[in-house]
């Protein structure tokens, strides 16, 4: 459990956050509607235009969950967070990182990953940073899942799994995050095939 200090949990922190991501989204959809006539000749540009839209609307529905959920979920945040990070853009031990476009999680599931320490992105980020040094991840590669930033992974067993970038604690288990866990999504699923 939590100690003293950090049962403060908090509510909706994060709408202000999450509704300007579903805002940057809903007027990247529009873009791409909009300009998608214009490949019609161009078969390989219509094909990936295609994707971002199929992207920017997954996106939206996935940030339009989050915002409902973060209505109702608890979080707080975890005192080695660098005090510049805003409350909004905290689920507890993971922020977005506004400066470096990337999130950072301090969980000890991604701190433990072989190789986490040795990508390019995460060295850079460890030669900016002295202190409360967390794993950091490309924004692009974070999508959100039951209200929380998470990364697609192989679990030990190979199946393609959505990881929760937070540490989670009981307070903040949902009957969705706990179905979701014992029965993740496959990538079928997720890409709608």
């Amino acid at each position: 459990m939590l100690s003293p200090k950090n049962q403060k949990f908090r509510k909706g922190v994060q709408v202000t956050f999450l509704e300007k991501m579903l805002k940057e989204n809903q007027n990247t959809l529009e873009q791409l509607e909009n300009n998608f006539d214009e490949t019609t000749k161009r078969q390989q540009e219509r094909l990936t235009v295609l994707e971002k839209i199929s992207k920017a609307k997954s996106n939206i529905t996935e940030l339009t969950k989050a915002i409902e959920y973060s209505k109702q979920m608890e979080f707080f945040r975890q005192p080695n967070i660098p005090n510049t990070i805003p409350d909004e853009h905290i689920w507890n031990d993971a922020w977005y990182d506004e400066k470096r476009n990337a999130w950072v999680t301090l969980n000890d599931y991604f701190v433990q990953l072989p190789n986490s320490r040795t990508r390019d992105i995460q060295v850079e980020y460890e030669k900016d940073n002295i202190t409360n040094v967390g794993i950091i991840i490309e924004e692009e590669r974070i999508e959100f899942r039951m209200g929380l930033p998470s990364i697609l992974r192989e679990d030990d067993k190979g199946i393609p799994t959505w990881f929760a970038l937070p540490t989670l604690y009981d307070v903040m288990l949902t009957k969705e995050i706990v179905k979701g866990t014992l029965k993740p999504e496959t990538q079928e699923q997720i890409c709608g095939i």
